[in-house]
């Protein structure tokens, strides 16, 4: 079962902002399901729930292809 993993999106934004420790937790995995079952993990930076429409924590758009640059080379479904 695929799941829309909202955590990601919040995590990568701050860490685009400079708070690079949200990128992996404790044991140095990627956080949240990313790093426990990741072929079931769907990320995305925006959606029609959150900056694209809603105006509800846009992703940057000066740090979009940063942002694709993470998703399609990280763990997750991009």
């Amino acid at each position: 079962m695929l799941v829309v993993h909202f955590p990601t999106k919040g995590i990568l934004q701050d860490a685009i902002q400079g708070n690079l420790g949200r990128l992996k937790d404790s044991d140095g995995k990627p956080p949240g399901l990313i790093g426990i079952l990741p072929q079931n993990a769907v990320t995305f930076i925006d959606n029609h729930d959150t900056g694209s429409t809603q105006h509800m924590r846009p992703f940057p758009s000066d740090k979009v292809i940063q942002g694709y640059a993470y998703i399609l080379t990280h763990p997750g479904v991009p």
